[in-house]
């Protein structure tokens, strides 16, 4: 599996070969210039994460007499140091439930049957209030929902003590997306005419590539596996 410092390297020697922050083409990435450019791969991350299901993982959430809006936060996990009252999120020490959601796929009940979600015009609908809360009709203490969600991928460090270390989860077909969307925000953070048309070129790159991706269902099925929450409440 690539790492962030093949990407790093793959910049320098590419598209950010004409500019400071990549090295000039050294293929070597200036300790100053890296954190500009992490904060750029984790958003790169965020993105293609967020446009293909390349990791869809499960939580488990157990009702509590007296709420209907229930937030999908790592402060409200079992496991979480938080000083939350209330912890409805069933999760684990060996699997522990870290607020990565990015969007809500399916809910299911705890005999396994997907319920109504976001469904206009149906009264018993599981619904939404922001991206990461879901409101539930007359919940009851005990009852058990299996939320299943699209995960983004893990956060890189700004300042990472090895490059080498740290393993880039995607497909091949997406790398070249990557790579386009960071140098993109780069070269479109430059104040100059020629940068900025330089900028689009490469975020037009990265939509074209998504596109063409997503026009052949090239992307499919997710990266990683679900987590085990399914499996711990039953679910084989």
């Amino acid at each position: 599996m690539p790492t962030i410092a093949d990407f790093m390297q793959k910049l320098s020697y590419g598209a950010l070969a004409d500019l400071s922050i990549g090295g000039e083409g050294t293929g070597v990435i200036p300790d100053n210039q890296l954190p500009k450019l992490m904060v750029r791969a984790n958003n790169a991350l965020v993105a293609l994460y967020t446009r293909f299901p390349l990791q869809i993982r499960t939580l488990i959430l157990e009702a509590v007499d007296g709420i209907s809006t229930y937030h999908l936060r790592a402060e409200y996990a079992q496991t979480s140091g938080s000083t939350q009252p209330t912890k409805y999120i069933k999760d684990t020490v060996a699997d522990p439930f870290l607020g990565d959601l990015l969007q809500i796929e399916h809910v299911y009940d705890g005999e396994h049957n997907e319920l109504p979600f976001n469904v206009r015009n149906d009264e018993c609908s599981i619904r939404t209030t922001s991206y990461d809360s879901l409101e539930l009709e007359l919940p009851k203490t005990g009852d058990r929902y299996h939320i299943e969600y699209r995960a983004r991928h893990e956060v890189f460090p700004l300042v990472p003590a090895d490059l080498s270390l740290l393993q880039v989860r995607l497909p091949a077909q997406l790398e070249e997306a990557f790579m386009a969307h960071i140098a993109g925000n780069v070269y479109g953070a430059i104040n100059s005419p020629q940068a900025m048309a330089k900028g689009q070129e490469l975020l037009a790159r990265f939509e074209a590539e998504c596109a063409f991706l997503e026009d052949r269902n090239a992307v499919s099925q997710s990266q990683v596996s679900e987590n085990s929450s399914f499996e711990r409440g039953g679910w084989v």
